[in-house]
Order: C-alpha cells, then structure tokens, then sequence
C-alpha cells in the first residue's frame, strides 16, 4: 500500500485513485501458488490502510461502477480473443 500512501494528498486536498487500490493489489497477488494466502493478507492491507486514512480524518468515498450482465460478456469475448489480455 506503499505507492498509494505516497500520492494521497495533503489534508484539505481531494485524490482521485481510478481502479483504487483493490484492484491493483488483488492482481498482484493472485499470481503463482499460494495465492490464498496472499490475497487474504492483501485484504487485511488494503481493511488497515482505509482504517488508518480514516482514523487520520480522512473522508473516504467509494464509486463503483457496473455494466450489464451483456456488456460484461461482450468485453469479456472480446478480450479472450486477444492474446495480450486473454
């Protein structure tokens, strides 16, 4: 969680984090054996990080968005037939 504490902002300033840090650091961490392990250790980062930011006075607010059941699997098709993303 170290890269992202780094870019938060001074208090009194607003951060935007596209994809935040549950993505970025689930990905990582779901490569190679044992992965189980690592992602419930990753989880309990990211539970203490936004404790921490919290207990600080930070305000910390979520938006996620979603997209059908169709367009998931159309993005989801079109990325298996391509060998970068697949």
């Amino acid at each position: 969680m170290w890269r992202f504490w780094n870019r938060i902002p001074a208090a009194g300033r607003i951060g935007i984090f596209a994809r935040g840090w549950y993505s970025r650091t689930l990905a990582e961490e779901i490569a190679g054996p044992g992965w189980e392990d690592r992602m419930d250790r990753a989880i309990l980062s990211i539970n203490r990080f936004e404790r921490q930011l919290a207990d600080d006075g930070t305000i910390i607010i979520k938006i996620f968005l979603h997209i059908s059941k169709k367009e998931q699997k159309k993005r989801l098709l079109s990325r298996e037939n391509d060998p970068l993303v697949s």
